[in-house]
């Protein structure tokens, strides 16, 4: 239950998204794109919760998330014939497909 005064939870308090791209605009690579995507994150408060139970002072703790960092990888391509421009893309997210387990506390025992 919120209190007043309490910090927002469900986002990241520090974040970072960066994405690039490169077009070859000439040679026998015209037309490819390469490029990616890197985001970053930190201090995503999700709940507050009782470390030593629900007691009489109420000291409660704000659960965070570990820092989280994801890389993503571009890959396209467009070619025009005459009026008509045909584009392509292909779009991997979590490239390198890391995953952290996390385990949460329960927000009124800790455990």
């Amino acid at each position: 239950m919120a209190r007043a005064g309490d910090r927002t939870s469900g986002y990241p308090e520090y974040s970072v998204n960066l994405t690039s791209v490169y077009t070859i605009g000439s040679g026998w690579l015209k037309g490819v794109r390469a490029g990616g995507t890197v985001s970053a994150s930190s201090e995503t408060l999700l709940y507050y919760y009782y470390p030593d139970g629900v007691s009489v002072d109420n000291n409660r703790v704000m659960f965070k998330l570990p820092r989280q960092t994801q890389f993503g990888l571009i890959l396209g391509y467009e070619r025009r014939y005459k009026q008509l421009l045909f584009s392509t893309q292909l779009n991997i997210a979590n490239l390198f497909n890391r995953y952290r387990v996390v385990v949460q506390p329960h927000a009124t025992n800790a455990f």
